[in-house]
């Protein structure tokens, strides 16, 4: 019985508070004023989604979108990729969509071998830094990987993706 009395007298309390004697109360009344210049109320801070997180030793695979030419290369030089398939994080969530933007560079060169490190990926126009196992491709054809070719990579070490 205590406990239904302390409810209501409560609820009365609540029921009183900034209504005058003409006004019924309305728990959905709109706030007529917020701390912000224009008068209208603040929406309320947004909790960040947790960090997408890529083990180390995960295996992700891209398709270059133009032709490395031995010949033509220099270390360092950086060449477009692009995610053939989603890589998905720890928590089986999308962390790199398919089709992000992936970028290759050259980590040595001679007329029959480049050495290509995957160096970024651009997730919701974020970009972030890769490390990964030296990939060697053999080059064939006069010395050039194609456009389309299809280069497997493993991370080194893990990457942390913010979802959008």
């Amino acid at each position: 019985m205590r406990n239904k009395l302390t409810m209501f007298g409560v609820a009365a309390m609540l029921a009183g508070c900034g209504a005058s004697q003409n006004e019924p109360f309305s728990p959905a009344a709109p706030v007529v004023s917020g701390n912000t210049p224009d008068g209208s109320v603040p929406r309320p801070p947004m909790i960040p989604e947790a960090m997408h997180t890529i083990r180390g030793g995960t295996k992700v695979t891209v398709r270059t979108t133009g032709t490395i030419s031995a010949g033509d290369a220099a270390v360092g030089q950086t060449f477009h990729a692009v995610f053939i398939g989603n890589v998905l994080s720890d928590d089986n969530k999308v962390a790199i969509p398919r089709g992000s933007e992936a970028m290759l560079a050259v980590k040595a060169v001679n007329r029959s071998e480049l050495s290509l490190d995957l160096d970024s990926v651009t997730v919701n126009g974020r970009r972030y830094r890769l490390e990964t196992d030296n990939m060697a491709e053999q080059v064939a054809r006069g010395g050039t990987i194609p456009a389309d070719s299809i280069l497997t990579f493993r991370l080194e070490s893990r990457v942390e993706v913010q979802p959008d």
